[in-house]
C-alpha cells in the first residue's frame, strides 16, 4: 500500500536560496544513498541528506540535469520501503531526471520501485535487467537536452551484484552493444551510469560513442573523479555526503563538449529546505503511525534479560556517579529534542537491548532500558542482580564502542580519548 504523502509537499515549488557558485554546473549527480535521509551521528559537522541536496539543487540557475546511480536504501523491510517511497518522493521533487536500478533498490521488489518512481515522475533506468521471459523491466536510456546536445544517459547494474535477486541480466557488453544499435544517429552524446567499480565501466564506457563519462558504484566511501585515456570515471561517494558537480560546454560549432567535474560536499552551510523538511517529518510520523518501533525482531540474549540502569545503583555508587555525568546518561534525550524517538534505526543506539527480547521497548513500557546504561557495555545483568555471587556481569570491551561510534555515525571517534570519560572502577 502507498503511503499518501500530502499533496502539498509533492507539488510545492518555493523560492530558494542559498550558496551560489560563479560558473554554474550543468549535471548533478548522487548515487548510493543507502537510507541516509539526512545526517546521522556523533561528530560534527555532519555531511550528506536530502534537505542539503535540494538547496544546492535549488541555488543552481539554469536548473542543472539530474542524475542518480541507485542504491536509494540499505536494507529490506517495511522501514526500506518507506524510506525508498520517501527518497524518490523527493527526488522528483528536485526534478531530477533518471535514476539508474541498484541491487538494493530491486531487492524492494521490481513492482514496488516501479510503481513508486512513477508516482514521483522519475524515470528508472537499466539497459540489463530483464524479466524471466528475457524482456527489460526498465527503460534502457533517456534521453536528454544538455547544452543543445542530445544526450543519452544509459543505466547498466553490474552481473556481480544482483545474483541473489529474482530477475535475469543480460551481460553488459551485449546490452551496450543492443543500445549502440538503438541510438544510431539519435544521439550526440551519451552518459554511463554503471553500478559497478571503475575497472567493469571503463571497457562498457569506451565502447559508447562520444561518451562524456561513467558514474560508477561501489567504490568505496569518498568521492572520487579518475580521468583516463578512454575518458572520464567519476563515484559521487556512499551515503550521499557529497554530490559529483559536471560543467559541460559546447565547442565552437557543437561538434565537441568540454567537461569538468568536482567534488561538493553537502556540509551544515547548505540549509535545510522547507519543503524536505516537512517530508522528513511526514515519513516520521508514518514510522510511528506503523509502530515500527515496536516490530523489531529481537532474539533471545545468551546472558538472560536485562534489569535496567538504576538496578545497578545501590551496590555501585561510583560507577553510577560517573555514569550520570556522561553524554551516555542523557543520549534518549538527544532523540526526543530532535523527535526520532520512534525510529528504531535511530534508537537502537540510544538505548539498551532494542534487538534482544526483553530489551527497551518504548519509554512507557520500559523506560529503565533508556539511555545507554550499564548494560549496553556490560550485557544483560538482571541475573547478577537476583544473584550477585552467583552470576557475574562481564567487563565491558573497548571494541563495543564502535558498534554505534563506527565510521558511519561517528568518523572522528577517539576511542582512546573518550574511554576516559566513562571508565569507572567496580564500585
Amino acid at each position: 500500500m502507498r503511503i499518501p504523502y500530502p499533496a502539498l509537499l509533492l507539488v510545492s515549488a518555493v523560492c530558494l536560496t542559498g550558496c551560489r557558485p560563479a560558473e554554474q554546473p550543468s549535471i548533478i549527480c548522487t548515487g548510493q544513498r543507502k537510507g541516509y535521509l539526512e545526517p546521522c551521528g556523533f561528530s560534527r559537522p555532519q555531511l550528506g541528506g536530502l534537505a542539503r541536496l535540494d538547496r544546492l539543487i535549488s541555488s543552481i540557475e539554469p536548473a542543472p540535469v539530474l542524475l542518480d546511480n541507485g542504491d536509494l536504501t540499505m536494507r529490506v523491510g517495511r522501514q526500506a520501503h518507506i524510506k525508498w517511497q520517501t527518497t524518490i518522493g523527493a527526488l522528483g521533487m528536485m526534478g531530477y531526471s533518471a535514476v539508474n536500478v541498484g541491487e538494493k533498490d530491486l531487492a524492494l521488489g521490481a513492482d514496488f520501485i516501479k510503481a513508486e518512481a512513477a508516482a514521483a515522475n522519475v524515470p528508472l533506468i537499466s539497459a540489463n535487467i530483464a524479466g524471466p521471459n528475457g524482456n527489460l523491466l526498465f527503460k534502457p536510456f533517456v534521453m536528454l537536452k544538455i547544452n543543445g546536445l542530445r544526450v543519452a544517459v544509459i543505466g547498466l547494474l553490474g552481473v556481480d551484484f544482483a545474483k541473489n535477486l529474482p530477475v535475469k541480466l543480460i551481460d553488459p557488453a551485449e546490452a551496450i552493444e543492443r543500445v549502440i544499435g538503438q541510438l544510431k544517429g539519435k544521439c550526440d552524446r551519451t552518459i554511463l551510469l554503471a553500478h559497478m567499480p571503475y575497472e567493469q565501466a571503463q571497457p562498457l564506457a569506451k565502447k559508447l560513442p562520444e561518451c562524456l563519462f561513467a558514474l560508477c558504484a561501489h567504490q568505496g566511501d569518498e568521492p572520487d573523479i579518475k580521468q583516463t585515456t578512454d575518458g572520464l570515471l567519476l563515484f559521487a561517494g556512499s551515503k550521499s555526503k557529497y554530490v559529483i558537480s559536471i560543467k559541460t560546454k559546447p565547442a565552437d560549432g557543437g561538434n565537441a563538449a568540454t567537461v569538468k567535474a568536482e567534488e561538493v560536499e553537502l556540509g551544515p552551510k547548505l540549509k535545510d529546505t522547507r519543503r524536505i523538511t516537512e517530508l522528513l517529518t511526514f515519513y516520521q510520523q508514518v514510522v510511528r503511525m506503523e509502530d515500527l518501533l515496536g516490530k523489531v525482531p529481537r532474539a533471545p540474549h545468551p546472558k538472560g534479560l536485562y534489569g535496567g540502569t538504576q538496578a545497578c545503583a545501590k551496590c555501585h555508587p561510583a560507577a553510577m556517579k560517573v555514569w550520570s555525568n556522561s553524554k551516555h546518561a542523557h543520549a534518549y534525550e538527544t532523540l526526543v529534542k530532535q523527535n526520532r524517538q520512534y525510529d528504531p534505526e535511530c534508537v537502537v543506539c540510544h538505548v539498551i537491548g532494542l534487538k534482544n527480547v526483553g530489551g527497551y521497548r518504548s519509554i512507557e513500557a520500559t523506560p529503565q532500558l533508556a539511555n545507554v546504561g550499564c548494560e549496553a557495555c556490560h550485557v544483560p545483568g538482571k541475573a547478577h542482580c537476583d544473584a550477585p555471587e552467583r552470576y557475574k556481569t562481564l567487563e565491558a570491551s573497548r571494541k563495543w564502542c564502535v558498534n554505534c561510534h563506527g565510521p558511519d555515525h561517528d568518523p572522528r571517534f577517539d576511542l582512546e580519548k573518550s574511554w576516559p570519560k566513562i571508565e569507572h572502577k567496580k564500585k
